[in-house]
C-alpha cells in the first residue's frame, strides 16, 4: 500500500476578495509537492546509514544500508553486514542482499555508528562504485569494492588502515589532484585523516595526513570553499564547527572555527555544504537536534561562513539533511529526518536561502492570509538516515531513509507535477 503527501502553495484559499499577492512566489507557476511512500524494506537490525548509486551499471539506482548484525549461535558470533538492494527502476529495490565484512565474538559489543558514516564512488578506478564505511567497534574504517554484478567485496582486514581510533564520520574526494579518489575520515579524539590513495588495494599502505582539530568530531562535508581548486572540509563537533582549507596535498589550514548551535550543548549531528541562497558560493547546513532546528551558515566564497540563520523543521530530534532540488525551481531545498517524529520534512527554498514562512497577503486588507508549512511525510521508527536521489529516473529528486528503530528502510518517490 503506497501513502501520498504533498503541499500545493497558492492554492486552496478561502477569501472575499479576488486579488492575492503571493510573497516571494508566484502561485500560478508552482508546482504540486508530492511524495509517495512506495516501498518499507527490511533491512535488518541496526539499520542506520545507506546510499544509494548505480552499483551494478545496469542504469537503476541501487541501494546500500548498514550496518546490519546477525547472531550466529552455532559460531558464536555476531557477523557485521552491509545490505544491498538492487534496483528494478521506477523506484522499486530488491529484497536486500547481505554481504557480510567483519565478525567478532558473540559477547562482544557492537557499537552501531550513526551519521555521515557511508560514502559511495569508484575509489580503485575500475568504473564501479565503492563503499566506504566507518566502524567504530573496529576504531577505523572498511572498504567494499563493487563487483559490476550487484555485490560487494571487502577488503581483508590487514589491508585496512590501522591506528585511527573511534572513526565518527567518512567521505571519499580527490584531494591532492591526482584524479583518484582520497578517503577523509573524523575521529573522536578530534582528528582529520586524509588516506591518499597509491592506487592499489592495499589501504594499510596508503599515506597518511592527519589534521588536529580538538573536540569530539561529529560530522563531515567536503567541498572547494574559496575557489581555488582545492578540496576543502567542514567538520562539526559538540556546538561548534571548523572550516579547513586544503592544500592540495591531503593538508588543511585551520581557516575558522564556528560556533554551531543555539545554545549550550545545541551540536550538529549532520552537516552539509551547497549554495543555499543562490550567490554561487558554498553555505554550510547544519542538522541540531537538541533545537529541532536547520542551521544554515552563509558562505563569501573565500572559505568563511556568516552566522547562522536558524529555521525550525516541523519535527523533533532532526538527525540527518539531504539537500536537492526537489520541485525544479533551480533552488537548494532542505529535506530533514526527524527522529523523535518519526517523520521527514521537505522544506521548499523560499528564493533567498531561507525556509520559513512564505506569506500570502491580501492586499485590500493588508493581512497574511496563509503560510508555506513544510511537508510532513511519516517514515519508519526512530529515522537516523537519509539519502536523496533520482531513484524512478523522472527526473526528480527522491528519498531513502535509515529506520533504526523498526530496521527498516523507507522509499519517498518525488511525484511533484
Amino acid at each position: 500500500m503506497t501513502q501520498t503527501y504533498s503541499y500545493k502553495r497558492g492554492i486552496g484559499l478561502k477569501l472575499s476578495v479576488g486579488l492575492v499577492l503571493l510573497v516571494g512566489v508566484i502561485a500560478s507557476s508552482d508546482p504540486v509537492i508530492t511524495f509517495k511512500l512506495t516501498q518499507h524494506i527490511d533491512t535488518g537490525s541496526s539499520t542506520t546509514a545507506l546510499g544509494i548509486g548505480d552499483l551494478n551499471n545496469d542504469g537503476a539506482v541501487d541501494l546500500v544500508a548498514s550496518m546490519l548484525i546477525i547472531v550466529d549461535e552455532e559460531k558464536d558470533l555476531k557477523k557485521i553486514n552491509v545490505a544491498l538492494s538492487a534496483g528494478r527502476g521506477g523506484g522499486v529495490f530488491t529484497a536486500p542482499q547481505l554481504v557480510e565484512f567483519n565478525s567478532i565474538r558473540a559477547s562482544d559489543n557492537v557499537q552501531v555508528p550513526r551519521g555521515k558514516v557511508l560514502a559511495l564512488g569508484d575509489v580503485n578506478s575500475d568504473g564501479r562504485l565503492d563503499v566506504a564505511l566507518a566502524y567504530p567497534t573496529g576504531g577505523s574504517i572498511w572498504l567494499l569494492l563493487g563487483d559490476g554484478n550487484s555485490s560487494l567485496r571487502a577488503l581483508s582486514s590487514r589491508d585496512l588502515p590501522r591506528g585511527l581510533r573511534d572513526v565518527s564520520s567518512v567521505a571519499l574526494a580527490d584531494f591532492n589532484g591526482d584524479k583518484r579518489l582520497d578517503i577523509v575520515c573524523t575521529n573522536l579524539q578530534g582528528s582529520v585523516y586524509v588516506l591518499l590513495n597509491n592506487g592499489t588495494e592495499q589501504v594499510d599502505r596508503w599515506s597518511i595526513r592527519e589534521t588536529f582539530i580538538g573536540g569530539s568530531l561529529q560530522s563531515i562535508a567536503i567541498s572547494d570553499l574559496n575557489g581555488d581548486a582545492q578540496m576543502d572540509v567542514v567538520v562539526s563537533s559538540i556546538g561548534r564547527a571548523a572550516v579547513l582549507l586544503g592544500d592540495g596535498t591531503g593538508g588543511f589550514g585551520i581557516e575558522q572555527r564556528l560556533s554551531a548551535g543555539l545554545y549550550s550543548g545545541d551540536s550538529p549531528a549532520w552537516i552539509e555544504v551547497a549554495d543555499i541562497n543562490g550567490d554561487t558560493f558554498g553555505d554550510l547546513v547544519t542538522a541540531n537536534p537538541e533545537s529541532d532546528r536547520l542551521l544554515v551558515f552563509p558562505g563569501d566564497g573565500t572559505g568563511r561562513f556568516d552566522e547562522p540563520h536558524a529555521w525550525p523543521t516541523s519535527g523533533l530530534d532532526p538527525r540527518a539533511i539531504a539537500i536537492a532540488d526537489f520541485n525544479r525551481d533551480s533552488q537548494f531545498d532542505l529535506a530533514a529526518v526527524n527522529s523523535s517524529s518519526n517523520t521527514v520534512t521537505i522544506h521548499l527554498n523560499d528564493g533567498s536561502g531561507g525556509f520559513g514562512p512564505i506569506a500570502l497577503m491580501d492586499p485590500l486588507r493588508g493581512k497574511f492570509v496563509r503560510s508555506n508549512k513544510a511537508i510532513v511525510v511519516p517514515v519508519g521508527s526512530l529515522p537516523v538516515g537519509l539519502a536523496a536521489g533520482d531513484i524512478d529516473g523522472d527526473g526528480d529528486p527522491d528519498l531513502v531513509v535509515a529506520n533504526q528503530g523498526d530496521d527498516s528502510v523507507s522509499v519517498l518517490v518525488n511525484e511533484s507535477r
